[in-house]
């Protein structure tokens, strides 16, 4: 029994390793992209970013706050 749970334990332990350099060589591909851009439009991506993660956030949050005032 316990050396079922080890293989298992291994399998995912591997299929957890490939998954990380598959993320990590598309991070690293994205970094190069990123990277070959004019400044200006690096600068409008971030603050496009910075928007699209406060707008999340708002419509996440926002009716909880407006709950908790309300009441």
């Amino acid at each position: 029994m316990c050396d079922g749970a080890y293989w298992l334990f291994n399998r995912n332990l591997k299929e957890i390793e490939k998954i990380e350099r598959e993320m990590a060589k598309e991070k690293a591909e994205h970094d190069k992209w990123f990277k070959r851009l004019p400044l200006e439009r690096r600068q409008a991506l971030e603050r496009m970013i910075w928007w699209d993660n406060v707008i999340v956030i708002s419509v996440l949050f926002g009716p909880l706050v407006v709950f908790f005032l309300m009441n």
